[in-house]
């Protein structure tokens, strides 16, 4: 599908033969519906008289989605799933893991929540894995706690670090999360826009599925990577709807 994007998009053939290119693309794209389903509607739109500039930038970025792939530094947790295509929302299942966790409070020099994690994990001789976990609080308005994940469950001790009890090593239960890949920074809109898609599919799958708990958004690349090179998740943790049955009278 990119392959035949980028074909048409640089020969600079006109607006109809590039909505054609969109509406071909989009068939493939069975794994990335809601690329598809945007090529479609920017293809429709140039045909109907729109913007053909639109449907230009719309290709690019489709094509920069397509392409791209996430940059991973570090090693993933034990049994991790792999990681949600930029764009597009997927179910995900989480396996039993262990992480070092601490909360938002602390500002300020080597007390940000950062370096008590760094320097836990550091004393505790435990590797730096990817990603680190950013949970919101309840409302998801803000950032509520950062963790760092060990590389298997069984890794260490569980409890408050003796050295330092803003830090808590927690055991997550195999859970279930939706998620939709980003790149780029971590930009409080484009949260808000993601989060807004993962709403939508809870919406559409509210007889499946429920929120088990705020958002978080899960970060694979150091301060040092290039933004066009930078790779997030955004996710909602969720469950299996339980359905009741009504006492037989």
């Amino acid at each position: 599908a990119a392959q035949a994007l980028a074909a048409v998009l640089d020969a600079g053939g006109p607006a109809a033969e590039l909505a054609e290119a969109a509406d071909e693309a989009s068939t493939l794209l069975i794994h990335s519906p809601a690329t598809a389903r945007r090529l479609r509607d920017a293809a429709q739109a140039a045909r109907s008289g729109g913007d053909s500039a639109a449907l230009e930038r719309e290709v690019e970025r489709a094509l920069g989605d397509l392409r791209f792939e996430p940059y991973v530094e570090a090693e993933l947790p034990l049994g991790w799933p792999r990681t949600a295509p930029v764009g597009e929302v997927v179910l995900k299942a989480y396996p039993r893991y262990r992480m070092a966790k601490t909360g938002m409070a602390q500002r300020g020099g080597t007390t940000t929540p950062f370096f008590a994690l760094f320097n836990h994990i550091k004393r505790n001789e435990i590797a730096m894995t990817a990603p680190v976990q950013m949970d919101y609080t309840e409302g998801n308005e803000r950032q509520a706690s950062m963790a760092f994940l060990y590389a298997y469950p069984t890794q260490g001790d569980s409890g408050q670090d003796a050295r330092d009890d803003r830090v808590d090593v927690v055991d997550i239960a195999p859970s279930m999360a939706i998620s939709i890949g980003g790149r780029g920074y971590e930009m409080a809109q484009t949260i808000a826009t993601m989060r807004a898609r993962l709403d939508a599919w809870l919406a559409a799958n509210a007889d499946t599925y429920e929120a088990a708990g705020p958002l978080r958004t899960m970060g694979y690349n150091s301060p040092m990577v290039p933004a066009n090179r930078r790779y997030y998740e955004v996710e909602m943790p969720v469950r299996p709807v339980t359905k009741s049955t009504a006492p037989t009278r």
